[in-house]
């Protein structure tokens, strides 16, 4: 009969009550260690090319992103990302976690909100001062995590200040769920 090795691993996915948790127990020569954490159930994305805006803005869709500059219009408005993503998985409704939002500015165009809506029901909303002359990720928690009932979209702020040659280039946006 072979000895036991030295460690051993053990990982496992249950729930209480609401919350899903991720246990994992390791231990190596007599020492254990346990890690509890909420876990990421689903994601889903939108690419930037996918957007939608009623502004007369000039708008240049690519295989990457989309990218917005000042027409005619206002300096100000809001482009439109519906996610698709599935409002229940395993006879579960999902919750709402985070969204995601990846882009980059110049010029002095500005992200200056992000909002969730779940069909007509406006499910976070945040005030944001954000530039990015580099790619970068914005991400936003959602207050409450409410369930998801009719399908999520994501609709994002912008304004492109006083400088003609201001632009907003949207590569995707996102959307982390869980139980």
């Amino acid at each position: 009969m072979s000895k036991p090795p030295h460690w051993i691993f053990f990982q496992k996915f249950f729930s209480v009550g609401q919350i899903s948790v991720q246990a994992k127990c390791f231990r190596e020569q007599g020492s254990a260690q346990i890690t509890l954490a909420m876990t990421l159930k689903y994601a889903a994305w939108m690419h930037g090319n996918a957007i939608r805006h009623s502004n007369n803005w000039n708008t240049t869709y690519t295989e990457t992103s989309a990218v917005l500059r000042l027409g005619s219009g206002s300096r100000t408005g809001v482009v439109h990302l519906p996610v698709p993503a599935p409002v229940i998985i395993d006879d579960r409704r999902l919750r709402f976690m985070s969204v995601l939002l990846r882009y980059r500015s110049r010029g002095g165009a500005t992200v200056t909100g992000l909002s969730v809506y779940d069909g007509e029901r406006c499910v976070t909303s945040a005030c944001l001062s954000h530039q990015a002359a580099n790619y970068d990720c914005i991400r936003v928690e959602v207050k409450d995590q409410p369930q998801v009932l009719w399908g999520p979209s994501l609709t994002v702020r912008i304004d492109f200040g006083n400088n003609s040659d201001a632009a907003v280039e949207i590569v995707s946006a996102g959307i982390d769920f869980r139980w």
